[in-house]
């Protein structure tokens, strides 16, 4: 990411704080600006905002450590037990949002035939709520939920 001489400048003169540190905090926050300065004014030094910068990157970077998958120890019958009905979940999780996604397709392709032909396809559509259902579905409580119809 580039960050321009001209930021930079904003806020070494808003911030009263070193040019490195102004290239940093405008880097940490994605080149906004005005969060770079809106930081600069919740900390009141400039020890704190680096000692903030410093806390907040370990954060990030331990988060992004978090979601990648670890290796796992298969020499232990148990861990490879584990190991393997987490991958038969996720198969089966996979195996059925296709098996959907291929009849959804399946079934759109029938719609669509049927309408060039001039056939009803209202047997295949999911039934549709009244206006009046949505109303009375939408209402709870001492508020109604207003929809746009």
């Amino acid at each position: 990411m580039s960050v321009s001489e001209e930021d930079i400048q904003i806020l070494i003169d808003q911030g009263n704080i070193t040019r490195e540190i102004a290239k940093k905090l405008i880097v940490f926050k994605g080149g906004d600006l005005v969060e770079s300065i809106l930081e600069i004014e919740k900390h009141s030094n400039t020890q704190e905002l680096e000692k903030y910068m410093e806390e907040e990157y370990k954060e990030v970077k331990q988060k992004k450590y978090d979601e990648v998958e670890k290796d796992v120890d298969l020499s232990n019958r148990d861990n490879l037990s584990e190991y393997r009905n987490i991958i038969d979940e996720k198969d089966t999780i996979y195996n059925y949002k296709s098996e959907q996604k291929e009849k959804q397709k399946k079934k759109n392709k029938l719609i669509e035939e049927k309408r060039e032909k001039g056939e009803s396809v209202d047997d295949l559509l999911e039934e549709k709520l009244s206006n009046e259902d949505i109303y009375y579905s939408g209402k709870k409580g001492n508020f109604n939920n207003i929809r746009v119809l």
